[in-house]
Order: structure tokens, then sequence, then C-alpha cells
């Protein structure tokens, strides 16, 4: 099975796995993916921890999928990661016409207050631009599977 991109699944799964890591690796647990869009066309335009101080570390930090291949920066994982979720049938068209502006927030896993583990989670807010902006929220699990939407 294929998904965006022509990657496998594994392919897919593998790289969100060491995103994972890496965050966790960092002591990152949130991390915000901003994007925009207007006129047929969008881009992400910024990509963050929010709940670190050493943006250094994440500035620099590097990963390799595959034995032989090139080191990638975490950010720019992220960015791909993002843009393809950005492709899902379920996102609304936030780049065509006035479009429009969102932001994800990659959440690692963490116990909350009662000691109870919450899994990782990715969260999209989609904002549409239609006569007024139209807000859509997503969830997506670790792997950017769909989890629901409000």
């Amino acid at each position: 099975m294929t998904d965006v991109g022509g990657r496998s699944r594994d392919q897919l799964d593998r790289k969100f796995e060491m995103v994972w890591s890496a965050l966790r690796e960092l002591g990152i647990k949130l991390v915000v993916v901003e994007f925009s869009g207007w006129g047929d066309s969008g881009q992400i335009d910024d990509c963050y921890p929010v709940s670190t101080n050493d943006y250094a570390a994440f500035g620099a930090k590097t990963l390799s999928f595959e034995s032989g291949q090139p080191f990638v920066l975490l950010r720019d994982i992220l960015i791909e990661l993002s843009d393809e979720m950005l492709q899902k049938d379920e996102i609304p068209n936030w780049f065509a016409n006035d479009g429009g502006n969102g932001h994800f927030e990659w959440s690692v896993a963490d116990k909350d207050e009662e000691g109870i583990h919450r899994p990782h989670r990715i969260a999209v807010t989609v904002n549409v631009a239609v006569v007024d902006y139209d807000t859509k929220n997503f969830e997506y699990d670790g792997f950017g599977n769909s989890a629901g939407a409000e």
C-alpha cells in the first residue's frame, strides 16, 4: 500500500517513529508547524518547538532513514510530513482563492496528571476563507492516521 508521494506505509511509519524518537530524545513535548495560502498556492511558514528553550538543538538535529542516505534536518522532516498530511482528502482547500491558514500541533506522548499514558498526537487546525473564516479541526494519531474531526 502506498501513501501520498508514492511511499509505502512502512516507510512513512518509520519516518514518524524516528521523528517521535528524536523529539523525545531532545525533551521536546510540542512542535508547531504553521501554514498559509491563497490564490491556488500554499506553503509551510514555520516549524518550531514550543516546549523547549533549546532551539539550537532542535534546529541542528538530523536523521537518516536508510544506511548510506544523507542526513536530513528534523525540522525539514516535520515540514515534509505535515505537508503530506495537508494533501489528505479530508483537509479542506486552504490554499485556493482567498485562501486560509492553520497549524499542526505535534504532541509527544506523555502521562497526564493522573498518570494515564497519552499517545503521540497530531492536531491540525485549518482556517478557510469563504466569506468569513470557517475553522476545521482534525486529529491524527502518531502515524498520521485520522482520529476524527470536529
